[in-house]
């Protein structure tokens, strides 16, 4: 039963390169014309009756969520959020721009502590290796449809595909990021990167 992997449209503090974590902006016009375009892909490949959609429950995750629902035509029973599907929590880092923690920390500690699988970011944030672990307990849970669509974000992506592959943890940090013009395809052990069309 494939999962198809989707990354919430663009939002503001995309656009500002800050890091969201689990606090949280509005999409953008732009964000919103992707997540059109992800409709547009995905209604090809999929039909309502056998789809199911799962969501981080932050508000970007569910305004891209239901956006998805309503163009792939998915009632709402077939939509469920989950806490486990939650972005990383960066603790006192959110709402921070890049260029802020380079001035803070200087950008090669601030490089190895996003990086580092054990180290606890912005104080009280969360380690990649619970973040690892929420992804491995989801993807432990059943599957009730043939197809689910899968609402999160960049960070908790890469760990998801990480931990579905049981991969190691610095093959996981040397996986490519989930941009916004992409959704992963991850279907008998496996993971296909599907190009958006259209996408802007």
């Amino acid at each position: 039963m494939p999962l198809y992997l989707v990354r919430h449209g663009e939002t503001e503090w995309n656009v500002q390169r800050r890091l969201q974590g689990q606090g949280d902006s509005p999409l953008t016009p732009r964000g919103l014309s992707q997540v059109r375009a992800y409709g547009e892909l995905l209604g090809r490949l999929l039909t309502a009756a056998e789809t199911e959609i799962c969501l981080s429950p932050l508000p970007r995750t569910r305004h891209t969520a239901a956006l998805l629902a309503e163009l792939l035509s998915v009632s709402a029973d077939r939509c469920a959020a989950s806490e486990l599907l939650r972005e990383r929590h960066c603790g006192t880092w959110e709402g921070l721009r890049f260029e802020d923690l380079a001035e803070r920390h200087g950008v090669e500690e601030s490089r190895r502590l996003f990086r580092d699988w054990d180290a606890r970011i912005g104080d009280h944030g969360e380690s990649l290796a619970e973040v690892h672990a929420r992804a491995q307990r989801w993807l432990a849970e059943p599957r009730t449809s043939p197809n689910t669509v899968v609402v999160t974000h960049g960070i908790m992506s890469r760990v998801f595909r990480g931990a579905y592959l049981s991969l190691a943890p610095s093959a996981i940090l040397d996986l490519p990021s989930h941009s916004q013009d992409r959704i992963f395809c991850l279907d008998a052990g496996n993971v296909t990167d599907l190009l958006v069309p259209g996408h802007e």
